[in-house]
């Protein structure tokens, strides 16, 4: 008779603690997983927002650089405001901060840069003879893909609602003054848009082909900007006050239209969430915020520089408003003497989720660059 020999074979808890064991390690396993895509997807947002910040003030810098002064009949304007309740993401769940949306206006000469938008429906390009230039800065507001208005920033149920979507712009508008005959366009959205038949890709003055970004030529001179503009108020308008400057950002299907060429040409970088425009000079005497100036640039009683805008007046000056700002600055030829010494440009950037952190722990991170100004 054949004994049956013993068969080895696991045990039902050694089974468990083996599928425990394994599922334990697939589980950590994972989890490097997910650290190691975290980090590189935080370290690659990182390197586009420092990509766009450096973009951004080499641009700055280059117009500076080239700002006209008040006596070439030069004009710099500030426009402050800020906007409370907007959300950076849909999905945040705490108190948003208040943001600053400023803009800021100058003249510089023209030199080496050229218009981008096309000179007719069936161009790409575009040359201008203006010995100046209308440089704007500030947070454009989104159209839709057909290039019209999708409302302000942080209009609910619009491409404007969260303030990561919000794209800070640049306009260069070239002031040629008089005739600008071949900078014409019979583009059925763009004379929509304009709302009238005389539409083009130039523009008489500050009118809607202006701030609809259709146009970056003007039939106006740095002459005419400084006539037309009969007071402080009416140059205000220059920063499109009663505005914002739009920009279409959708990429279009296949071949675009000169109205869609055109109204991206003020896309600067992407995801500003706030832009904040300050200014330094000579307004007050020693630490005091009284006039008269005493030649030096307004220190604090700690020796730090005061930074005049949406929270601190100079003295002397007087602030201006509009619809789209809250305190408004102009400087010109008939006030050189108040014109600052120094533009400071304060701007947060996210990448395109908005979760990587500054230094201050919120989402976005915070840059800063200082400009002298052209006073003479």
């Amino acid at each position: 008779m054949n004994k049956r020999r013993g068969q080895a074979a696991f045990t039902m808890i050694e089974m468990l603690v083996a599928m425990a064991v394994a599922t334990i390690m697939i589980l950590f396993v994972n989890q490097i997983f997910n650290t190691a895509r975290s980090a590189v997807s935080s370290g690659l947002g990182v390197s586009k927002i420092i990509q766009h910040a450096r973009i951004a003030n080499d641009q700055i810098d280059r117009d500076a650089e080239e700002m006209v002064g008040p006596t070439a009949g030069g004009m710099l304007i500030i426009g402050n405001k800020t906007i409370t309740g907007v959300k950076l993401k849909s999905s945040d769940i705490q108190t948003p901060p208040t943001r600053n949306i400023d803009q800021l206006m100058f003249i510089r000469y023209k030199n080496d840069i050229e218009p981008v938008c096309p000179s007719n429906d069936n161009s790409v390009a575009n040359t201008s003879g203006a010995p100046f230039v209308k440089i704007w800065y500030g947070q454009c507001q989104r159209t839709t893909a057909a290039g019209t208005d999708d409302g302000a920033l942080g209009a609910a149920g619009t491409s404007n609602q969260y303030a990561l979507n919000w794209i800070l712009g640049r306009q260069a508008m070239f002031l040629e003054g008089g005739s600008v005959s071949g900078n014409s366009c019979t583009d059925a959205t763009e004379t929509s848009n304009v709302g009238g038949a005389a539409a083009g890709f130039y523009t008489g003055g500050v009118t809607k082909q202006a701030y609809t970004a259709l146009a970056d030529v003007c039939k106006w001179s740095l002459g005419d900007i400084n006539k037309n503009a009969t007071s402080d108020t009416v140059a205000l308008t220059y920063t499109y006050g009663t505005q914002r400057l739009r920009v279409n950002a959708t990429s279009p299907g296949g071949a675009p239209s000169g109205s869609q060429l055109a109204q991206m040409h003020p896309l600067f970088v992407p995801n500003v969430s706030e832009l904040q425009i300050e200014f330094a000079g000579d307004y007050a005497t020693g630490t005091t915020n009284s006039a008269p100036p005493d030649g030096a640039v307004d220190t604090d009683a700690s020796g730090n520089i005061k930074w005049y805008g949406i929270s601190l007046s100079p003295p002397g000056v007087t602030a201006l408003t509009a619809t789209n700002i809250a305190k408004g600055w102009v400087f010109r030829k008939t006030n050189a003497a108040m014109w600052p010494y120094m533009i400071r440009i304060r701007y947060r950037m996210h990448d395109d989720k908005g979760v990587v952190p500054g230094s201050d722990n919120q989402p976005g991170r915070w840059f800063e660059q200082v400009i002298r100004v052209n006073r003479s």
